[in-house]
C-alpha cells in the first residue's frame, strides 16, 4: 500500500518547500507527478509555490505548476487522465471532505503515494476545516516550525492573523505571520 505523507505547520514553516522537493525527487526519476492545490488559493495561479520573507515581502523561492481543483471529480478526472505515481497537494486546509475520500481512493486502492501540506491550525489555534482528519489518515506525520516574526525564537508553531475580517478562511500572505505560543495572540472574534 501507498503511503500518505502530511506536513503540518504555520505560515513560512516550509511546508511547501518540502513537497515541491519530494515532486521534484519524483520527476528526476522520471515518474508521472500530479499536483494540485484548491482553486481557492490565488496567491500563485496555476502553480503551487516556497516563498522566503526578505524586507517584509514575499520573495517566490521556487514553484511547479498546479491544477487547481474545484471538486472530487474533477480530481478524480485528473487521475484518470494523467494516471500519476504520486499526488502532491498543497494548501489542503481549503479543501472540503471530499478531499479525505479521494486521497484515501487514490492511496489505498490506487496505490498512488500522497504528499499534502497544509495549516493545522488556524489563526484561533483551532483545527483547521479537514486537516484533522488528513492528519488522522496519514502514515507519516512531519510538524514543521517556524521562526517567530515578533521575538525571532525558533520553534513558531502558530499563525497569526495580523488583519482582515474574523472569517476563518481568507487567502494572503501579508495576512498572516508566524508567532511562538509567548507572542500569538486571538483575533478579533
Amino acid at each position: 500500500m501507498a503511503t500518505i505523507t502530511v506536513v503540518e505547520g504555520p505560515m513560512r514553516s516550509g511546508k511547501s518547500e518540502e513537497i515541491i522537493a519530494e515532486a521534484n525527487k519524483y520527476r528526476i526519476a522520471g515518474k508521472k507527478v500530479l499536483v494540485i492545490k484548491p482553486k481557492i488559493d490565488k496567491r500563485t495561479t496555476g502553480a503551487i509555490a516556497s516563498r522566503k520573507w526578505d524586507g517584509g515581502k514575499p520573495v517566490l523561492t521556487s514553484e511547479l505548476l498546479a491544477h487547481e481543483i474545484i471538486n472530487g471529480e474533477h480530481l478524480r478526472d485528473l487521475i484518470r487522465r494523467y494516471s500519476p505515481e504520486i499526488i502532491v497537494a498543497d494548501e489542503c486546509q481549503f479543501f472540503d471532505h471530499w478531499f479525505y475520500d479521494m486521497i484515501l481512493y487514490a492511496s489505498k486502492q490506487l496505490d498512488i503515494p500522497v504528499w499534502l501540506a497544509g495549516l493545522g491550525l488556524d489563526a484561533w489555534q483551532k483545527p483547521f476545516r479537514i486537516m484533522p482528519d488528513l492528519l488522522a489518515l496519514a502514515d507519516v506525520v512531519i510538524k514543521k516550525t517556524a521562526v517567530c516574526s515578533k521575538c525571532r525564537c525558533l520553534g513558531a508553531r502558530f499563525t497569526q492573523k495580523l488583519y482582515g475580517s474574523s472569517e476563518q478562511i481568507e487567502v494572503g500572505d501579508a495576512l498572516y505571520e508566524p508567532r511562538c505560543e509567548k507572542c500569538h495572540t486571538m483575533p478579533a472574534a
